[in-house]
């Protein structure tokens, strides 16, 4: 999704609420868009858009995952058919 940014070209102002969701459960619960304080996920109050917001909850799932990883966890069955069969 990164690749693809400018799908996020004016949907700063679309959302009423945001939710960061992994593996299928909330990591933080509907909020309402605008945040109060976005800086306090983006660690920048100057990346206050919807884009800087879901860049940093895909790096921060990155990383969730590589730690998964470093465990020998999978996150997610790499094979396609078993996957879709679920």
């Amino acid at each position: 999704m990164t690749d693809a940014t400018h799908i996020f070209d004016g949907l700063n102002n679309f959302p009423t609420h945001i939710a960061h969701m992994r593996f299928a459960t909330f990591v933080t619960e509907p909020t309402p868009w605008p945040l109060e304080s976005v800086s306090s996920v983006t660690g920048s109050p100057d990346k206050n858009t919807l884009y800087h917001v879901a860049l940093q909850w895909l790096t921060e799932d990155r990383e969730y995952r590589r730690e998964l990883e470093k465990q020998g966890r999978k996150t997610v069955p790499s094979d396609s058919e078993k996957f879709y069969r679920q």
